[in-house]
């Protein structure tokens, strides 16, 4: 009874890592453009790729999740897509309204597959539909201004609750790999894991990581805790020291 399941299992890996996706997933763009563009890559795929595109503007709610509305700001061209097997096509982004703000503005590009017609053969296939959601960031006419700071932390259940506060001219992607805690008697390592926390241009978030118990427990004692190389794109061994809230 095992070998179907292993099987079926197998079939959606393998469709998964066949499918079509965006280039690039993350994508800056100068003041001065007026147009950009990007591509649905279906190099790796046998199958045709029907994709419907649009973008949004984005923003962040209080726990850094994203608030994602429509817009005018920009416009994706064509809004919906045919990438044949083992091609890649391209799109084209116009920018309607110039970014004119001293912060950088923040979109979703979103790519959602759609379905299509099967001939017999290809409908005993499994088909996954995709959809991703892209990065883009019209950066600002002005000079870049680093403002990031890992202001305060908190013990909240089981977790660590940071409050980051990025008051600089673009967005800060706040990793915590390398954290001590210091308590008056000891310094206890925290093994972090990969998580990555995107803190958009002029916003103020909180992020929770899970803690083992002996990090709570050292936690609840501890006078401040040091973070090293804690974010992306900032200078190599920036630290901080960071106070409970």
């Amino acid at each position: 009874m095992k070998k179907p399941i292993f099987l079926f299992v197998c079939l959606l890996y393998s469709s998964y890592v066949l499918a079509w996706n965006p280039i690039p997933m993350s994508k800056s763009v100068a003041a001065e453009q007026k147009t950009f563009s990007m591509k649905i890559n279906n190099k790796n795929s046998d199958n045709i790729a029907a994709v419907k595109l649009k973008i949004v503007e984005r923003t962040q709610d209080e726990y850094g999740q994203d608030i994602l509305k429509d817009t005018k700001d920009l416009l994706v061209l064509p809004k919906q897509i045919i990438v044949h097997a083992n091609k890649s096509s391209a799109v084209r982004v116009l920018i309607r309204k110039p970014n004119k703000s001293k912060y950088e503005k923040s979109y979703r590009l979103v790519a959602e597959g759609v379905p299509i017609s099967k001939t017999k053969k290809e409908k005993s296939s499994i088909s996954i539909l995709m959809r991703y959601l892209t990065s883009i960031y019209l950066e600002p006419n002005i000079e870049k201004i680093e403002n990031f700071n890992v202001a305060s932390f908190k013990l909240v259940d089981d977790k660590i609750q940071f409050k980051l506060a990025n008051f600089g001219t673009h967005h800060k992607v706040f990793s915590p790999k390398n954290m001590v805690i210091f308590t008056d008697t000891k310094e206890v390592p925290m093994d972090n894991g990969n998580y990555l926390f995107n803190v958009l241009a002029n916003s103020v978030i909180s992020v929770k990581i899970p803690l083992t118990q002996y990090e709570i427990n050292s936690l609840k004692s501890a006078e401040h805790i040091s973070l090293v190389n804690a974010c992306q794109e900032c200078q190599e061994n920036e630290s901080y020291i960071v106070k409970a809230q």
